[in-house]
């Protein structure tokens, strides 16, 4: 006599007639929400479960933490995003629930070798959502260190999840720079506050670099000018020093570790921008960067139990 699992007697309900696909579905999503937990990820399913929940993180939750969610990593990471949107301003603690589970559910699924790079890419994804303000990014926070401590015995737990600095920042690290004796012209976009948290904090790092260099290869006191403007669609970076120390050469800014020209290039590309620098037209040397709202999608690098 045949035998059957629970979701493959339902299957056969559904191909004998038994159960219409809706009906299908939706008992499926009673089995979600009462913790059968290893149903394969569907985001149609998972929705009409967690919305039954009203979008509470119980169940579904526990699902989207396992790595059984995530062998369409961009499908679910869209689904927690969605789960935490719908109730980041009238529950904004289980908008932390379901950001925690996305972390596990991620760090749990992902090969070793692309697991690093792939949650720092869902960390950039959430923090650039419309709904993360300022009075929503501590709830984001925990929600994300809840996530990295429940898979804190891996080495690759320990992404930083503390707050970072923004474009408002700009003006103390301008201030820094000036008490070396080096004049620093700042021209910050009036705007520029109302990007996304983690756009500023690219912004803000890339400048941060860009100074660094100029401070290492521009003649002392040589005039700095910092430029960070928001245009419809993107923000645009300019830092221009004055020119080189005597007899110092430099063909680009100083790479390696994850820094310098390259270390830029890397921030910019989450957010399908770039970076160039060269030579200024009147000397000197001049950086420019463009970074858009539109950080890119985690790989598909995944490995589910």
């Amino acid at each position: 006599m045949t035998t059957f699992g629970t979701l493959a007697l339902l299957d056969a309900c559904v191909y004998s007639g038994l159960l219409t696909p809706e009906e299908h579905l939706v008992v499926k999503a009673e089995l979600l929400r009462n913790y059968f937990v290893d149903i394969p990820f569907s985001a149609e399913l998972y929705r009409v479960a967690a919305q039954t929940d009203g979008w509470q993180a119980k169940a579904v939750a526990v699902a989207v933490s396992r790595p059984t969610a995530w062998s369409d990593a961009q499908a679910a990471s869209a689904f927690a995003l969605e789960a935490a949107s719908r109730v980041i301003d009238s529950l904004p603690h289980e908008a932390s629930d379901w950001l925690s589970a996305a972390y596990a559910g991620l760090h749990r699924a992902t090969l070793p070798s692309h697991r690093r790079r792939n949650l720092q890419v869902l960390i950039w994804q959430i923090l650039t959502q419309p709904w993360v303000t300022a009075s929503s990014l501590p709830f984001v926070l925990t929600g994300l260190r809840t996530g990295r401590d429940s898979v804190a015995d891996s080495d690759e737990a320990g992404l930083e999840l503390t707050p970072q600095p923004s474009v408002k920042d700009l003006p103390v690290l301008a201030d820094r720079v000036r008490a070396t004796g080096t004049p620093v012209a700042l021209d910050l976009s009036e705007d520029a506050e109302s990007m996304s948290p983690g756009l500023q904090l690219a912004a803000y790092r890339i400048v941060q670099e860009a100074v660094t260099n100029a401070l290492k290869y521009a003649a002392e006191g040589a005039p700095l000018s910092i430029a960070v403007r928001r245009t419809a669609d993107s923000v645009d970076i300019t830092v221009t020093d004055a020119g080189p120390k005597s007899g110092a050469r430099r063909t680009a800014p100083a790479t390696g570790g994850g820094h310098g020209l390259i270390g830029m290039k890397e921030r910019a590309a989450l957010f399908s921008g770039q970076v160039n620098a060269g030579p200024a037209p009147g000397g000197g040397w001049t950086l420019l960067a463009t970074l858009h709202d539109a950080p890119h999608q985690p790989d598909d690098e995944s490995e589910p139990s």
